[in-house]
């Protein structure tokens, strides 16, 4: 009897970023479409989140969902509203580097969506409520991990916590399941737990999400 897909936590990749590279490429189209495309030097695969500048109306950070002979699609857009300019003089691309691994994960939980509603009952409702959806929240990811403070990955937590920056994680899944990749910033930043009964001391964090998340297919 076959049995559904599994995929094994071990033998996956959580990766946080480090900065916004310095080398950027210029810009050379967009698209008014949905999703929406950009055209450009940059060597961006699959997976990689990438920031716009100098680009009014279509700055911002994105994630790159599928490339094509320089062609990004980004991915979660709608630009089919927008006009496209008629030139692009200082508009630039970046991507976002980060750190490959996080060895000293040893558990995460997305908690998963919360969609809020308002109350749209009327005079002509009868005996039961009705209700429109209004918002939708990503919710929280979790980390849990040994302490290590001196490990650069610890330090960048504690640097975003500080500066109350917004960062993305990306976690590249086995088994040809894709990657899942977040955003947010820090709502309750890593502390330390130890005891004498305890072999390591651990510590974790919580992540606030901010906008949608997203899965990258693997092909």
């Amino acid at each position: 009897m076959s049995s559904g897909k599994r995929i094994p936590f071990r033998g996956s990749r959580l990766q946080v970023q480090k900065e916004v590279s310095s080398t950027t490429s210029t810009i050379t189209a967009v698209s008014a479409t949905d999703p929406a495309t950009v055209t450009t030097a940059l060597a961006a695969v699959k997976g990689d989140i990438i920031t716009i500048v100098g680009l009014s109306g279509f700055e911002g950070q994105y994630v790159v969902a599928s490339v094509d002979a320089g062609k990004l699609t980004l991915a979660g857009t709608d630009w089919s509203e927008e006009v496209v300019p008629d030139e692009y003089d200082g508009a630039t691309i970046a991507r976002h580097e980060f750190f490959s691994q996080y060895c000293e994960l040893t558990g995460v939980n997305h908690s998963g969506t919360t969609i809020n509603y308002d109350d749209s009952s009327t005079i002509c409702s009868g005996v039961y409520d009705e209700f429109d959806a209004a918002s939708i929240d990503s919710g929280t990811f979790q980390m849990d991990f040994n302490f290590a403070p001196a490990v650069p990955i610890q330090e960048k937590f504690r640097e975003y916590e500080r500066n109350m920056e917004k960062f993305w994680i990306k976690v590249i899944l086995p088994r040809g399941q894709g990657t899942m990749v977040y955003f947010g910033g820090i709502q309750n930043g890593p502390g330390m737990a130890g005891s004498a009964s305890a072999t390591n001391y651990t510590s974790a964090l919580t992540m606030k999400l901010s906008g949608p998340y997203f899965h990258i297919k693997a092909v």
